[in-house]
This record gives structure tokens, C-alpha cells and sequence, in this order.
């Protein structure tokens, strides 16, 4: 995956691909990007 994406999109590609496998909700996206943002694993778009 390239490029910036808002939490919306992160979720479409991820329901796309392994949606069939693991059921993921907002609630649980978000608080994992914000994990990830706070470790400098990604960045926060603004």
C-alpha cells in the first residue's frame, strides 16, 4: 500500500483483502494508528 490514506480507506483495503478472515472495526483501527503513529512507524497526515 502506497501513499497516505485516511482510517475510512485503511479499512476498505483491509475489509477487501482480509475481511473474509478477521471482521476489524473502527474501534480497534484507530487506537492501533495511534499506536503506531506514537512508535514513528507511520505518520499522521493532517
Amino acid at each position: 500500500m502506497e501513499g497516505f490514506k485516511s482510517g475510512y480507506g485503511l479499512k476498505k483495503t483491509f475489509d477487501s483483502s482480509v475481511g473474509i478472515y478477521h471482521m476489524g472495526g473502527f474501534g480497534s483501527l484507530y487506537p492501533v494508528l495511534k499506536r503506531l503513529t506514537d512508535k514513528g512507524m507511520i505518520e499522521k497526515q493532517c
